[in-house]
């Protein structure tokens, strides 16, 4: 009587793909936790950038801007959205968006119709112009 022949186990190539494909996830994972490491550490100066450019963002699509009472309000798509100052953070309400944090006290002035904002963060005052 004739044996057919079963292979039992994995071929070389099987093998061979199947450590490639391990080793580019690998790398794959690395390299996402090194970005993600690389995100958390940033210097505040520079999350306090992107903060800046996401608020004069924010005011290029606005179709009013005006402050009032240190905060600054704004129309976007008929919808009234105010930033202001509330526990150490600059915040975007309706809702509850966080746009700066670990600040100490932060206000928006309007002068010659531009508005600005002035903060202070670890004893130094900073100033920019938003609008």
């Amino acid at each position: 009587m004739k044996r057919k022949y079963l292979p039992n186990g994995f071929t070389l190539i099987d093998s061979l793909l199947g450590l490639c494909v391990s080793m580019i996830v690998s790398f794959l994972a690395f390299l996402l936790i090194l970005t993600c490491q690389r995100l958390l550490n940033l210097p505040s100066v520079q999350q306090d950038q992107f903060a800046i450019l996401q608020m004069r963002q924010l005011a290029m699509l606005a179709s009013d801007n005006h402050t009032e009472n240190g905060k600054w309000i704004c129309i976007l798509n008929h919808e009234e959205y105010t930033i202001g100052y509330d526990r150490h953070r600059l915040v975007k309400t309706k809702g509850y968006e966080i746009l700066m944090e670990f600040i100490d006290h932060a206000v928006f002035y309007e002068k010659d119709h531009k508005i600005f904002l002035k903060y202070e963060k670890n004893k130094k005052t900073y100033t920019f112009q938003i609008v």
